[in-house]
């Protein structure tokens, strides 16, 4: 495996696999994010979690990706606080900040500005997945208003983060290649 990552789910290292799954790693590429296993993963993170949660991560890791992360930060929504979440943000594993970008999104709030503001760090992540994850979770809610929406996201195109410009871009491009 070289220092980019792995190119096919042959070539991730073991030892790699396995930080991945424990927390203690970020994935490099997209095969390595696609092979974390997300009930591994969350035992190592939340290693006190219920049943409920647990089962919800064990049928999440069955769908696709993108189902996967959204059925895990809504089920995440319903029981951290506060002080949770801010681990979780915070936290070693790409993956774990994915979950909390669709937590986050999950909220039942319907302000675009309040879900923006609440994912503002997310999508200046200094992983290409958790900024990806960030879009990803906001753009269902982001269309429900659409015009509020464009007009704060308007003003994050001049943001001195080029990150943040990028989510502004992404947020709401439409669909497909």
């Amino acid at each position: 495996m070289s220092e980019r990552g792995a190119r096919g789910r042959a070539d991730i290292d073991a030892a790699h696999l396995a930080a991945l799954n424990a927390g203690t790693a970020s994935a490099r590429t997209l095969t390595e994010a696609l092979a974390v296993d997300n009930p591994t993963l969350m035992q190592a993170v939340l290693p006190g979690s219920d049943d409920d949660l647990c089962i919800a991560a064990e049928q999440a890791q069955e769908l696709g990706i993108l189902r996967r992360m959204t059925r895990i930060g809504a089920a995440l929504a319903n029981r951290l606080d506060a002080t949770e979440v801010e681990r979780l943000a915070g936290h070693t594993s790409d993956t774990v900040r994915g979950w909390v970008c669709f937590l986050v999104a999950a909220s039942p709030t319907t302000d675009p500005a309040l879900l923006l503001h609440r994912l503002r760090n997310l999508a200046d992540d200094e992983h290409f997945a958790v900024r990806e994850w960030a879009w990803m979770a906001a753009r269902p809610a982001l269309l429900r208003d659409l015009d509020t929406s464009i007009d704060v996201l308007a003003g994050w195109t001049g943001d001195p983060s080029e990150r943040v410009r990028r989510f502004a871009s992404e947020a709401l491009r439409p669909r497909g290649v």
